[in-house]
């Protein structure tokens, strides 16, 4: 009886698909959003970027950098103090803390719309993908979903 049952579970995993691979997830960071007008609305500076770490990071297929880490080496690299990380900057920070893509962006209001605007930095390449959204300024949660979403394709779309 056994050895039927081995033969039988031999037979099965042989002739079985293959498992698939756990697709491995893809490690960003997101950096503070840069404020672009208002100084009424700086607390989205932190916000924005709080509400997508939080948001990416509940998706499987992302691995978000934990953000006390990248602002110790900010403060290693000494550039806490300003307020926007260029492409440049962006690309060699997210070498050092093993991340595949840097998301950097900036927000600014017009005429009672609120317009955000992130660039994907691909840190493998330098490669950057824009995208933004608008919506009414009292409509954060709208705007932000559709942030969070146009991130996901292009991440997607990248790899």
């Amino acid at each position: 009886m056994r050895l039927t049952l081995s033969v039988c579970f031999l037979a099965v995993s042989l002739l079985a698909p293959p498992v698939a691979q756990a697709a491995e997830s893809v490690k960003l960071a997101v950096m503070y959003f840069e404020n672009a007008g208002n100084p009424e609305l700086e607390m989205l500076r932190v916000g924005l970027a709080q509400m997508l770490i939080s948001d990416l990071s509940a998706e499987k297929r992302f691995e978000v950098v934990e953000r006390t880490r990248i602002n110790e080496l900010l403060a290693e690299l000494d550039l806490q103090k300003t307020a926007a990380v260029d492409q440049d900057t962006a690309v060699n920070l997210g070498r050092i803390i093993g991340a595949r893509y840097m998301i950097l962006g900036s927000y600014f209001e017009v005429m009672g719309q609120l317009r955000v605007d992130a660039r994907v930095v691909d840190v493998e390449t330098s490669r950057v993908v824009s995208v933004g959204a608008r919506q009414a300024a009292t409509d954060l949660w709208a705007l932000h979903d559709l942030m969070v979403a146009a991130i996901a394709d292009a991440v997607a779309d990248a790899e």
